[in-house]
C-alpha cells in the first residue's frame, strides 16, 4: 500500500530568531483516510437501504397474509373477490 501525502500550508508562523512571518508547509498521509471514509459512508448508505427495503418486503408479505384472512363479504368491500386475493397472496413479496 502506498501512502500519498498532502501538503497543508500552515500560515503565519515565525522563523525563531528573524522575527519574520513566513508560510510553512506541512506534509500530512490524509488521503488514504479520507478515501475509506468514503467508502464506509457509502457502505453505511447501503445498508440502510437494504434494511429499510426488508422491512418494506416484510410489510408487504404480512398484507397478504391479512388479506387471506378477510371473508368474502369484506373482500367484496375493498373491491376484490376470492381469486383476486389468492392470486394476490401467492405473489412472490418482492413483486408488485
Amino acid at each position: 500500500m502506498t501512502a500519498t501525502c498532502h501538503a497543508t500550508t500552515v500560515s503565519r508562523s515565525t522563523i525563531p530568531h528573524s522575527g519574520r512571518a513566513h508560510n510553512t508547509t506541512v506534509m500530512t498521509e490524509t488521503a488514504p483516510f479520507q478515501a475509506w471514509g468514503a467508502l464506509i459512508a457509502w457502505l453505511a448508505e447501503v445498508v440502510v437501504a437494504l434494511v429499510a427495503l426488508g422491512a418494506f418486503w416484510a410489510e408487504r408479505a404480512r398484507q397478504r397474509r391479512r388479506l387471506m384472512a378477510l371473508d368474502d363479504r369484506m373482500l367484496s368491500d375493498v373491491g376484490l373477490d376470492r381469486v383476486r386475493a389468492e392470486a394476490e397472496y401467492e405473489k412472490p413479496f418482492w413483486r408488485d
